[in-house]
């Protein structure tokens, strides 16, 4: 015989407990909990917009996927209109925070992490140096003595 707390809910189950729907949410949650504490997970996110994105943007639903992108949202009242597209929102507001939290984080590990010491500091910041020239040099390089070498 199983305890009423061990019992799955279901339709049938109508005397479940706040105890029983906590389990329930906390088994859901378990998996998005632990994907969450992995390193990688935030580039495997990045990674999956990016296919969904090049997927939409490129398929039968090109027109819809652009259009969500200029839909208007915002606070509009008599006095102001804070109105702008979604693109507007992403790339000025949410790029702005994230700008911001990763020098906030650039500057932690120079005082305090991994980066204080001018030893281990020196491969990441020519590798930092490296991905700003080495684009350069490939558009330069490709767009010599054309009117769009000024970039």
């Amino acid at each position: 015989m199983t305890s009423p707390t061990s019992e799955p809910i279901s339709s049938g189950n109508l005397q479940a407990g706040p105890a029983d729907l906590f389990t329930v949410a906390e088994r859901i949650l378990r998996p998005f909990e632990k994907f969450a504490a992995i390193e990688t997970s935030g580039g495997i996110v990045l990674f999956g917009g990016l296919l969904v994105a090049l997927t939409l943007a490129n398929s039968p639903w090109a027109a819809a996927y652009s259009s969500f992108w200029s839909t208007e949202l915002g606070v509009r009242s008599q006095w102001i209109d804070l109105t702008r597209p979604l693109s507007f929102w992403i790339n000025d507001g949410l790029m702005t925070i994230f700008f911001l939290v990763m020098g906030l984080e650039i500057k932690r590990e120079l005082l305090a992490g991994q980066l204080a010491s001018p030893r281990q500091a020196a491969l990441p910041l020519v590798a930092a140096l490296g991905g700003m020239v080495v684009p350069a040099a490939l558009y330069l390089a490709a767009n010599i003595g054309t009117a769009t070498a000024r970039g």
